[in-house]
């Protein structure tokens, strides 16, 4: 299979809250991270294209809000998203963390 990915990703457990297009919250952890977007572990099956907004918590950043979209699924283990058009902070501190992560290997 042919390696889609623009951004170089790292395996870290984060945490995350989810909100949902209805308003449901739910909290998950965040597996692969990436510029770009993230993997994340949830038992729950979201639907593709469907978009949520994410609170990620971010080592040495705190919590960080952006939205993101669902672009595959894994039935009852997880899914990969992308960011939608995170703000300038969200951007640069996502930038900062994976930045970080990369440079410990």
């Amino acid at each position: 299979m042919e390696e889609r990915r623009f951004w170089p990703r790292v395996r870290r457990f984060l945490d995350v809250q989810c909100i949902d297009p209805a308003g449901a919250k739910a909290t998950t952890r965040v597996f692969d991270l990436s510029f770009g977007g993230c993997y994340l572990i949830t038992a729950v099956t979201p639907r593709p294209r469907s978009r949520y907004q994410f609170f990620l918590f971010l080592p040495n950043e705190g919590v960080t809000a952006m939205d993101a979209e669902v672009v595959h699924v894994d039935p009852d283990v997880g899914c990969g998203v992308r960011f939608v058009e995170p703000s300038q902070q969200a951007a640069d501190a996502l930038a900062r963390t994976v930045s970080a992560f990369l440079a410990e290997h």
